[in-house]
């Protein structure tokens, strides 16, 4: 008897699922076709597979009525498909409901991916912050040696063009004096100033 209850334990585990609706109903012959197609080698008439059954939870009535045939067990209905161990080096080994433990794992799966996401966000916006504040700061030093370049340009030019002007005033006040003509050299210098010019145009 122990032996037959470990195999309704099993046949329920792997076929049944119990409810608290009496609509769910499976009748008696149908009920012993599932059971002998899973367990060929039990061989329990109608009588015992009700018994035994009823010995582990599953209620059967005498008067209720399944597809027009009295008696039939009820508050139980037939697993999908895809939920039943037909496979026979199953029988006899209690089946355990990983769907729990895996649902758990694939949510601390994501969490985890979640997590890794946020830290790479935040890892990238340090990144970019980092190098902006740098190009910034380069950018400033660059500004500044920018503008004192220019201010050491208008220096220069602008001494280089009194003295350019000093030097055509004593030119033409000596032409003045002596009533001679002066060699015009100041082709030269005005060449000399566009390329100091051009020197500090970027």
């Amino acid at each position: 008897m122990v032996a037959t209850n470990d195999f309704i334990k099993d046949f329920i585990d792997q076929s049944l699922i119990l409810t608290n609706d009496e609509k769910d109903r499976i009748g008696k012959e149908e009920m012993k076709k599932l059971f002998n197609a899973q367990f060929p080698d039990k061989h329990l008439n109608i009588q015992q597979l009700i018994s035994n059954l009823r010995d582990k939870g599953v209620k059967y009535h005498t008067k209720y009525r399944h597809n027009n045939l009295q008696g039939c067990f009820i508050c139980v209905k037939l697993k999908d498909q895809t939920e039943q161990h037909d496979n026979p080096l199953e029988h006899g080994i209690e089946h355990v409901d990983m769907s729990v433990d895996c649902e758990k794992e694939y949510q601390n799966e994501i969490n985890k991916l979640k997590n890794e996401i946020i830290c790479l966000k935040k890892l990238l916006v340090d990144n970019v912050t980092t190098r902006l504040s740098e190009f910034i700061v380069q950018a400033q030093e660059l500004k500044l040696k920018l503008e004192k370049t220019q201010r050491l340009y208008e220096t220069i030019q602008t001494s280089f063009m009194e003295q350019t002007k000093q030097v055509r005033q004593q030119r033409v006040e000596i032409q003045n004096d002596n009533e001679i003509d002066v060699v015009d050299d100041f082709d030269d210098v005005e060449k000399i100033n566009d390329e100091i010019t051009d020197l500090f145009n970027f």
